[in-house]
């Protein structure tokens, strides 16, 4: 009885941490002011982009020791207080066109550093979580790489969370989620989507083109989800800008009348 006593008090107490440390999301924690946290810089190790003198190098604020404990007990990555993955590897995969995707990551910021210079210069110069990155991926055939010498260097694509608009406390995936288009030496950064949006999908239409699905929080509840209205924007990669909506407004309303027999 007494050790039958004991499993139960030791799996009641696991299931206890469990919960607590995997209730909280991952993300750029906002804390209370006057609230400090050990908080360690991490390099992840740089990326090299194709036609470009640029190297990148992600970074991004954990906390160790909040991490460790996280690890130790749920087995995954800490969900406390730190912005960024604790891999500072990653690999790419193919996402869209003639893009890659860098997978589930929460940088919060990149620094770009010439080859040939030596400077370096940061992205961003505010809080923010870059949940996902798209890089240009490198030409294979000698009629793509003389292509990419004639266009010049394409555009990377990154989703940047950098408001907190669900009220958790926590920027992350969760939240907003914004497309930006930056040049290779990270000047040029350009929103191509609106406001209180968020990314939910990409298609490419060929190198100069992408059309992007976004959500928009219509019932106000402070999610993203799919009974949230959808939008469906072109943006041209040649001229970065906001994304046009298509189809229009007019189109939109009349494929909803017709179903409501108006």
């Amino acid at each position: 009885m007494r050790l039958q006593s004991g499993l139960c008090l030791a799996c009641g107490v696991c299931l206890f941490l469990s919960f607590s440390c995997t209730g909280q999301p991952e993300g750029l924690r906002l804390g209370a002011a006057g609230k400090e946290s050990i908080l360690r810089p991490v390099f992840a190790e740089p990326i090299v982009l194709p036609q470009s003198r640029y190297v990148l190098i992600p970074f991004w604020m954990n906390n160790p020791v909040q991490q460790a404990q996280s690890f130790s007990i749920s087995g995954g990555f800490s969900s406390f207080s730190y912005a960024g993955s604790s891999g500072v590897t990653f690999s790419t995969s193919k996402a869209f066109g003639d893009y890659n995707s860098a997978g589930s990551i929460h940088w919060n910021n990149l620094v770009f550093c010439d080859k040939t210079s030596g400077a370096c210069r940061l992205l961003l110069d505010h809080k923010a979580v870059i949940c996902s990155a798209y890089l240009p991926a490198p030409s294979e055939g000698e009629q793509d790489k003389e292509k990419d010498k004639s266009q010049g260097p394409r555009r990377m694509l990154l989703g940047i969370a950098e408001h907190d608009t669900n009220g958790d406390h926590y920027i992350n995936g969760q939240d907003a989620v914004l497309l930006y288009a930056a040049d290779p030496d990270g000047k040029s950064l350009t929103r191509l989507t609106p406001e209180g949006t968020q990314v939910a999908g990409i298609v490419a239409d060929g190198n100069d083109a992408i059309y992007v699905r976004v959500l928009r929080d219509s019932n106000a509840d402070g999610r993203f989800t799919d009974d949230d209205e959808a939008l469906i924007l072109r943006v041209d990669l040649r001229h970065p800008t906001e994304g046009q909506p298509i189809p229009d407004e007019q189109i939109r309303r009349r494929a909803q009348a017709i179903l409501e027999g108006k």
